[in-house]
């Protein structure tokens, strides 16, 4: 009896509307492979994703990494164009480990794929780049009629701004009358004086919805009062995932903003909401009251990412306004109705954070008592004989190093098409054993200079505090201090107070009531918790 192949099958759909093709691509796999004499031993599929998106095909990225190891000696799938629509230079990466292993492509349409000979391979490359050149042909066409479209006054593709529908020649138009009337409300609001959070907790109050069925937030409606849409323009082309326009790199496909030189632009396409001169009004507020914020984590602060806000569990992000860096929940910025307006200084928070590392951790844990009975327990352990995992980790190692050498003595006996594998395996026996060496090393070091290894970890851990507690007290780099509170900070959660103040109740202060610090340690099972701290004036 003839020995099977072994071998996996691939099957790929590019969109969803392709509901039949995998079953489809499956039942003629199957059929190739029984008359041609393949045994399937496992599918490999990615389904709604184009063949040039190689990044998002886990899948096949999967059965590459598989093959790879010499794991089977064949992939079947139904033609090259499931296999993959990447160009020569791309198709080289994917195939060239595969080749290594001795794993071959075998398709439904066009039988076994030469990847060895000079003819095979130039047979394959221009097919590849045929199929290649279709999609960005494909991607050609498509914009260059989108284009045109657009410039016709057509909407294209998306939900319409608020306040408009889209009528039978694909043009906008006025939409319900209460929506128009919203949008120009908006507007209004905005241009009288009104922010965007108190316009948020207006629509919130009214019961109006925004056009996903969600509560508006600061940013919806930041958006609508950027809207050119409202003056009547067609705006195209802001956005791109396009891999193909000759103006954009992008090879991964991510959605990219473009610059306002390269968008479509065409006035007077459909009934204006909004006239000029309040358009223009609205944009000049919104330029005069931008603030230095740093929700964008590029920049990085002291308290970047470490700080949440205790009552709604969101983030708090830095406002450098008036030069004084301050924190503010981020869910009271987005969705005002959602959660109060809670914000702390961050100098005093730093401190509140510092001091509480002192008194409750380090002082506890590290103090000098405390110090010498961790390190009389430490003596203790290392000195109580072999643990049983060095034993376990002495015998793993023992038992690598002899596959190892029985690996090697292989490569004298085996047929010289079978060395290549041997030689893989082999160095995979000895990055095992390497993984093993550091602790290994650790447990031959004597108990002496494991305890006095373990107290310079601590000195370092002290030193890194007091240096901390300086800092503070500066004029600090606000990266360096974050940098190092990263080090052993996870996050801080605050629970904060916002108490009326002045005789006519206009203003507020907001003043730290508890908390929790989290640490990225394991020596704590519980959080250090902030408790009674209304006398501290953090705020």
């Amino acid at each position: 009896m003839v020995k099977r192949i072994s071998a996996v099958g691939y099957v790929r759909m590019s969109t969803d509307k392709q509901e039949t093709s995998p079953e489809q691509q499956r039942d003629e796999i199957k059929s190739f492979a029984s008359d041609n004499g393949y045994q399937i031993g496992r599918w490999y599929e990615d389904l709604g994703i184009s063949g040039d998106k190689t990044h998002k095909r886990l899948q096949f990225q999967q059965m590459v990494a598989d093959g790879s190891t010499g794991d089977f000696q064949a992939i079947v799938c139904w033609n090259q164009d499931r296999f993959g629509r990447f160009d020569a230079i791309e198709a080289g990466r994917w195939i060239y480990p595969l080749r290594e292993a001795g794993v071959h492509l075998a398709t439904v349409t066009d039988g076994v794929i030469d990847w060895h000979s000079m003819a095979g391979r130039i047979t394959y490359s221009v097919a590849q780049e045929g199929k290649h050149a279709y999609l960005t042909d494909l991607s050609k066409n498509v914009t260059r009629s989108m284009s045109a479209a657009a410039k016709q006054g057509k909407w294209l593709t998306g939900i319409p701004p608020i306040g408009y529908v889209v009528d039978d020649d694909r043009k906008l138009q006025f939409g319900p009358p209460d929506q128009v009337e919203l949008v120009r409300e908006i507007f209004r609001r905005y241009a009288s004086g009104e922010t965007m959070r108190q316009i948020a907790s207006w629509l919130a109050n009214s019961g109006y919805l925004s056009p996903k069925g969600r509560q508006w937030t600061r940013n919806g409606i930041s958006t609508v009062l950027k809207n050119e849409r409202y003056l009547g323009y067609l705006v195209y082309d802001q956005y791109t995932s396009s891999k193909y326009k000759p103006d954009v790199h992008n090879p991964t496909g991510k959605m990219k903003r473009r610059p306002r030189d390269q968008w479509t632009i065409v006035p007077n396409t459909h009934p204006a909401i909004i006239d000029r001169d309040l358009f223009d009004r609205v944009q000049q507020r919104m330029k005069d009251n931008t603030r230095k914020t740093c929700p964008n984590p590029a920049e990085v602060t002291s308290l970047s990412g470490l700080l949440r806000c205790g009552n709604c569990g969101g983030r708090m992000i830095c406002d450098k306004h008036n030069g004084t860096p301050s924190y503010t929940c981020y869910t009271y910025r987005e969705k005002p109705t959602q959660c109060e307006r809670y914000n702390v200084r961050e100098k005093d928070t730093l401190r509140l954070i510092v001091s509480k590392l002192r008194s409750d951790f380090f002082d506890v844990y590290f103090g000098e008592k405390n110090l010498q009975l961790l390190k009389d327990r430490m003596r203790e352990i290392l000195t109580g004989g072999e643990p049983s995992n060095v034993k376990l980790l002495k015998e793993q190692a023992a038992a690598l190093d002899q596959k190892i050498s029985n690996g090697r003595t292989r490569l004298l006996e085996v047929d010289s098409d079978m060395i290549k594998h041997v030689q893989q395996r082999i160095r995979e026996l000895e990055n095992q054993r390497d993984a093993l060496t550091p602790a290994l090393e650790r447990s031959a070091e004597s108990p002496v200079n494991q305890v006095l290894a373990a107290e310079q970890r601590i000195d370092a851990a002290c030193e890194w505090l007091r240096k901390l507690e300086a800092m503070v007290e500066t004029d600090y780099d606000g990266v360096e201090v974050h940098r190092m509170l990263d080090q052993f900070v996870n996050r801080v959660e605050l629970d904060i107070d916002r108490r009326v103040i002045g005789k006519k109740g206009k203003y507020h202060k907001c003043v730290v009531t508890g908390g929790r610090i989290y640490l990225k340690t394991q020596a704590l099972s519980l959080p250090i918790e902030l408790v009674d701290l209304d006398a501290t004036g953090v705020r």
